[in-house]
């Protein structure tokens, strides 16, 4: 399908193909990220942060930044028992890469590759508008912490 067709392709079938996604960790990394909106936030910040000063820094460095600073925030999704599951990381680097039309953080290819983030954005950024979920490309910084 084009990315012309796909901008009027129904919320209700767009949301059909992003649960029906196979790909490994997907639907819990879906639901994680929906439930622990701040973590997606920090993670931009941070990444943006280093990326506008010129450093190159991976995934791992800023999840772990991230996970010092909000290992007691976040609410646990389906069975999983860590504060920031691992498996998430690839996810989040991708989608970062895709929102900001570039590729900063480098990957090794992964079954994450399959996933057509351009639709997963399509599908978050239309569900922000039907609820209070923030935004993929924040506007501004309110958080002090992402001085790098």
């Amino acid at each position: 399908m084009s990315i012309y067709k796909d901008n009027f392709q129904t919320f209700e079938s767009l949301e059909n193909e992003i649960r029906l996604c196979n790909v490994e960790g997907f639907q819990e990394f879906l639901n994680y990220h929906l439930a622990n909106q701040h973590v997606w936030r920090m993670i931009y910040d941070y990444t943006t942060a280093y990326r506008n000063k010129g450093h190159e820094v991976g995934i791992e460095c800023i999840w772990n930044i991230a996970r010092h600073f909000i290992i007691f925030d976040v609410k646990k999704s389906s069975k999983d028992i860590y504060k920031l599951n691992n498996n998430y990381k690839r996810f989040y680097a991708r989608l970062y890469n895709e929102v900001v039309d570039d590729k900063y953080f480098r990957s090794r290819s992964s079954e994450a590759d399959s996933i057509d983030y351009k639709k997963l954005i399509n599908y978050l950024t239309r569900l922000q508008s039907k609820q209070k979920l923030t935004a993929l490309k924040p506007k501004g910084n309110n958080n002090d912490r992402t001085r790098v």
